[in-house]
């Protein structure tokens, strides 16, 4: 028996803190041993490529796992490992055979391999009490035993190993506490979730006999992207979907230049049920080996309806491969897939009918990023829709543009209405002026419009219908260009008195006539330097308690219920009848009243004096 050897470093406690707590999940140990056995295979072929001495040697393989009674064996016929390699690279912490051999290549650029940082062998001490690696390098005359229990020493002893003429096994020796990973379904489980993508195919072996997990080369996103092959990316989609129906829109997408990468996206035809909570995210590959089934600074969260693969050989990661370090390799990817997605909406926008489906499922996410990505708000801002008063069908700004040079109406400002989803935005007192004059108004029901509205897109700003200096007939092109000036209403003595006992009764910043009212008796509007009324609606939502900003009411000087109300002289009734029109302002525009309480009590005096006559 050779003497121990101590690790080349005092890393006893080292170890300890990679095996135990470098990883969270401790079923990536099989994922690291079959991606260092890839990566021996593709040593092992670039030297037999390079090599004139090397013809003869065999490069062609299978990864085996194989499975007995307390042991859980990875071999592979690659490159193997020398006495010396093995003393080197299996007794220096963090020391990489692949990282070593890339550094020694004249040509760096043909080459990658997973295991750059060396760490990930000694998660093999997470499960095991025990490790041996038998190795072999090729055309060398004897093979070695590298053993180790993880407590700072390790043996390399030679063996007779016939017919085993290069490669490795590691042979793991599961701790008791870990036999959960002596069952053949999870370990089933591990490989397809993990290595199923992994070029060579991987077989596992146990009592009961041979089963191929993956037949090799089976990565979808690395291949061209074929019409024929439609039902493979439907099968693939569901397994990353879990079922939500089909894919509205699939897209492939493959980058080779300065930074290579693969993905493979698609944009599901149902939304899920937690939409608004949850982050984007990609499953995330390195050289087909899953590294992350959600990584989340990917995509942008506005694109987190978009689901599937990202494989790149270049990205950056850190030691456990489980975080993604904030690097520009990263923000490139993630630049250049976002404007892939987008760009493949805006293609598939083309068919009204489809880009429907994608609008109301996935509109109101999509955006947020017109909030949070400037650098693609105006591609954003092309694929917005919206109804209006135009008609029931969805428009974009283009649309609304073309329709108000027809109408002679400003086509530098969009005038809009916004609102909750449940209000029915097209019966709002807001809009009956601008209908009457012909102008078109958005209606915007989501609750993130309230934060976009204030920029421009498409060289076109926002006015909301009902702040108090946006009024009917005012932004016309024919008004601007004669200059025309604003016209006040025509009011009676009895409508003028009206409007400054209201004022005393209501609690309002005016009371003024309108010229915004065709049908409705009075609405509420926000003053020129208030929040928005929907905006206050949303910090009403999220405090019950805000008290919010004193308003304007304005009033119909033609309706019947404001001429019945200036002739009210009793003033107990006036107060009861002004109070129940301030309420039923804001149950217009989709509010509680102010005090409900109080707003029954004066309703029911209203009502009975009323039908009393």
């Amino acid at each position: 028996m050779s003497k121990p050897i101590p690790f080349s470093a005092d890393v006893t406690k080292l170890l300890s803190i990679v095996a135990k707590s470098l990883y969270s999940d401790t079923d990536v140990f099989l994922r690291e041993l079959i991606s260092n056995a890839s990566d021996s295979y593709d040593r092992l072929r670039h030297q037999v490529l390079t090599r004139k001495d090397w013809g003869g040697v065999n490069a062609q393989g299978r990864i085996e796992v194989r499975l007995a009674k307390n042991t859980i064996t990875v071999a592979d016929r690659g490159m193997g490992m020398t006495k010396d390699e093995l003393s080197k690279n299996l007794g220096t912490i963090a020391r990489s055979g692949s990282a070593a051999y890339l550094e020694a290549l004249a040509d760096k650029q043909d080459v990658s391999f997973i295991g750059q940082f060396g760490l990930g062998f000694y998660s093999a001490f997470m499960v095991a009490d025990r490790v041996e690696v038998i190795a072999r390098a090729p055309k060398a005359k004897s093979a070695w035993r590298w053993q180790s229990d993880g407590q700072g020493n390790f043996t390399i002893d030679k063996i007779d190993a016939p017919g085993f003429d290069h490669g490795a096994e590691v042979i793991l020796h599961i701790r008791k506490d870990k036999d959960q990973y002596l069952d053949k379904a999870q370990l089933e489980h591990i490989i397809r979730r993990h290595s199923s993508h992994i070029e060579l195919p991987i077989d596992l072996v146990s009592a009961d006999g041979t089963q191929e997990i993956n037949g090799g080369g089976s990565a979808l996103w690395t291949q061209s992207y074929s019409d024929s092959r439609k039902q493979e990316y439907e099968s693939f989609y569901q397994d990353v979907c879990h079922g939500l129906g089909e894919p509205w829109l699939t897209i492939p997408y493959q980058a080779e230049g300065i930074i290579t990468y693969s993905a493979l996206l698609f944009i599901p035809s149902l939304p899920p049920f937690d939409l608004y909570q949850q982050r984007a995210s990609l499953r995330l590959y390195v050289r087909r080996v899953l590294v992350d089934d959600k990584a989340e600074n990917i995509l942008p969260d506005y694109l987190r309806f978009v689901v599937g693969v990202v494989d790149s050989p270049d990205l950056p990661l850190n030691v456990s491969r489980e975080m993604l370090q904030d690097s520009p390799v990263l923000a490139k990817i993630s630049s250049g897939l976002t404007r892939k997605v987008l760009g493949a909406i805006k293609e598939k926008a083309k068919n009204r009918e489809d880009y429907a489906v994608f609008w109301n499922n996935f509109g109101a996410v999509l955006k947020e990023g017109l909030i949070h990505d400037p650098e693609n708000r105006e591609t954003i801002g092309a694929l917005l829709r919206f109804q209006s008063t135009a008609g029931d069908d969805l428009t974009s700004l283009a649309g609304y543009k073309k329709r108000a040079q027809e109408n002679k109406q400003d086509e530098k400002t969009v005038l809009y209405l916004a609102g909750s989803g449940e209000q029915d935005l097209a019966r709002s007192p807001h809009l009956e002026g601008f209908i009457k004059a012909g102008q078109e108004v958005a209606l915007l029901r989501d609750p993130v419009d309230s934060f976009w509205t204030g920029m421009d897109l498409a060289g076109m700003s926002f006015k909301s219908v009902t702040r108090e200096d946006v009024t009917p007939g005012e932004e016309t092109q024919e008004k601007k260009k004669n200059g025309a000036d604003k016209k006040e209403p025509k009011t009676s003595e009895a409508v003028r008195v009206l409007t400054e006992k209201l004022k005393t009764t209501l609690e309002v910043k005016d009371v003024r006539v309108s010229t915004r009212l065709a049908q409705s008796p009075a609405c509420l509007v926000a003053g020129r330097d208030d929040p928005d009324l929907q905006t206050e609606a949303l910090l009403r939502q999220r405090n019950p308690q805000h008290m919010g900003v004193s308003r304007v009411l304005e009033i119909n000087p033609e309706h019947p219920a404001i001429l019945a109300l200036a002739k009210v002289s009793d003033e107990s009734l006036f107060e009861s009848a002004a109070h129940v029109l301030f309420a039923q302002t804001h149950i217009a525009q989709g509010l509680p009243p102010v005090n409900p309480a109080q707003f029954t009590d004066q309703l029911g005096i209203v009502l009975e004096r009323a039908l009393n006559g």
